[in-house]
């Protein structure tokens, strides 16, 4: 897979891209092509995982597997916090700090994220979505 514009964009992410891309030959779909969203439950229970940077590495690692996937660079953010999920998208070029950045202007809610699909509206595109929950 071509990780140049990874390379040039975010070359912090260029191993964890490299990563993925190996995992993704090696399972043999390399060739397929998916949007990736990320779904991040946004409650009290989350608070140190956000605090300590970790979401933000996840959605780092998350980020570079998108770059395998989908070459727009760009990963659409759902925070849920049992209220109205709040929409934003972390891309190549703003990535460091951005989960951080966004967390703040979410209210932390108190239940966990439900694995029920649903539908997102990101622009004029509805894509439907299954969470894949990972617990705290």
């Amino acid at each position: 897979m071509d990780l140049s514009k990874v390379e040039r964009m975010a070359p912090g992410l260029l191993a964890p891209a490299r990563h993925a891309s190996k995992a993704l030959v090696d399972r043999d779909i390399a060739n397929r092509r998916a949007a990736v969203y990320l779904i991040l439950d946004h409650d009290w229970h989350m608070e140190e995982l956000y605090e300590s940077f970790a979401v933000q590495a996840f959605a780092e690692r998350v980020l570079a597997l998108s770059a395998t996937l989908d070459d727009d660079g760009t990963v659409p953010v759902v925070f849920s916090s049992g209220r109205e999920p709040f929409l934003e998208e972390i891309r190549l070029d703003n990535y460091r700090g951005r989960i951080g950045q966004l967390h703040t202007q979410v209210d932390w809610g108190w239940g966990g994220m439900s694995p029920t699909p649903c539908v997102v509206q990101w622009g004029t595109t509805r894509s439907p979505v299954l969470p894949i929950p990972l617990s705290s």
